[in-house]
């Protein structure tokens, strides 16, 4: 036979008088409760937004200099410390090197949380400037993931980050800093339908457009293609970490899109106006500018011979500057190496 319930009078009534106030997580916390100071000033405001700032960016706050520290950390590596960076918790991963997250983030406040110097830190550090050409199989072996850093992992840039380095390559980046978003010109097919969707300001391919792609215009039914292509995320959801994909249009992208082909016009004459008048010092020219090195001598011997092919293809159509148009080419295949849009 199941016990008597308790009577009415045994159960603990809620203090009607006490009101239910907002607090932080306990286990955040260490049971401590949030302090919230309306302003004294007679603004129309309850404070709580107030505490919830000065909480998240409270030195007392160990997550949220952890979780920063880990996203800038993914960034430059491809994968984070902790692998999931939206998730510290049970259902997230272990940090691969814990003491390191620490002491990131431990540096992070102790600098007045300065993404500059953070940056900086961990890209003069020995595990940002190894190389991901070094191999070891024994070491593929241990940790095919390359979790623990024993080489740097290859990580090819964003779209918007390949569209910067073209602009930058060909001279035409501008470098012209806030005000309102530019909208990025897109292919004459797929004009009809952004007009459909919605506003989208048709735009030609000047140096107004031409900004930093941090200021381009974003419309969640209509993606600029070069940002598409490249694995822009859904910008119907949140997205914790971008996806890398490898598949043709993103190789068509480079070769045949307007701005890729117009941009490498404009690296063609900027390698003409600035180098000697010999093909070779071009070559070394445009390498040196998109890549940051000097060809090889495969690559500089391949590269005299694709401009006397070219030159002469453009020769017999009777083309105004058949050089230009030779360097115009070379310039383009070079803006399609892979080496151009991975980091290694």
């Amino acid at each position: 036979m199941s016990p008597n319930p308790a009577s009415p009078a045994a159960v603990a009534e809620p203090d009607k008088g006490k009101l239910i106030e907002p607090g932080f997580l306990s286990i955040l916390t260490g049971g401590g409760s949030a302090k919230i100071n309306p302003p004294v000033d007679g603004r129309p405001s309850s404070g709580r937004r107030l505490a919830l700032a000065k909480w998240i960016a409270s030195p007392d706050n160990p997550l949220t200099a952890r979780v920063m520290v880990n996203r800038i950390w993914d960034h430059h590596f491809g994968r984070g410390l902790v692998s999931t960076p939206s998730n510290f918790g049970r259902m997230g991963t272990l940090p691969s090197h814990p003491e390191l997250l620490d002491w990131l983030a431990s540096e992070f406040v102790a600098n007045g949380w300065s993404m500059k110097r953070l940056h900086r830190l961990i890209m003069t550090s020995e595990a940002y400037q190894m190389e991901s050409a070094f191999f070891r199989s024994v070491d593929g072996e241990k940790d095919p993931e390359d979790v623990y850093l024993w080489r740097f992992p290859l990580r090819r840039v964003e779209g918007e980050v390949i569209r910067d380095i073209i602009l930058s390559a060909s001279g035409q980046l501008n470098l012209q800093a806030g005000g309102p978003p530019f909208f990025p010109s897109i292919p004459a097919a797929a004009r009809v339908e952004a007009a459909r969707v919605g506003k989208w300001t048709l735009t030609k391919e000047e140096p107004s457009t031409w900004r930093r792609s941090v200021y381009s215009y974003w419309k969640r039914a209509r993606k600029a293609p070069m940002f598409e292509v490249f694995d822009e995320p859904d910008t119907m959801t949140s997205c914790e970490r971008r996806s890398t994909t490898t598949v043709p249009t993103q190789a068509l992208t480079l070769l045949n899109d307007e701005f890729t082909l117009l941009q490498s016009q404009y690296f063609a004459k900027r390698v003409r106006e600035g180098a000697d008048k010999t093909p070779a010092a071009r070559i070394q020219s445009a390498y040196r500018i998109a890549l940051s090195r000097p060809p090889s001598d495969k690559e500089l011997k391949g590269g005299l011979e694709f401009l006397e092919q070219r030159r002469a293809h453009h020769a017999g159509k009777a083309a105004d500057d058949p050089d230009l148009l030779a360097l115009s080419d070379l310039c383009d295949v070079i803006l399609n190496l892979n080496e151009f849009v991975y980091v290694q």
